[in-house]
């Protein structure tokens, strides 16, 4: 109840300001030449029909 109390203060609903917050992109975020590479190996034909749960550990052969 008190957080609703807080969004209607002075007669006026507030913004989600969530939506506004500037995030950090994580540490872990593939680099956009990692993702090509990604991409390439999943196109190639003996990779074709796999999941990539299953090109991860053929590829690391």
């Amino acid at each position: 109840m008190r957080t609703y109390e807080r969004w209607i203060a002075d007669d006026d609903v507030m913004v989600d300001k969530r939506l506004l917050t500037k995030r950090l992109s994580p540490r872990n975020k593939s680099l956009d030449e990692e993702k090509a590479e990604i991409i390439a190996i999943d196109k190639q034909t003996e990779y074709a029909h796999l999941l990539l749960t299953q090109i991860v550990p053929r590829s690391s052969d």
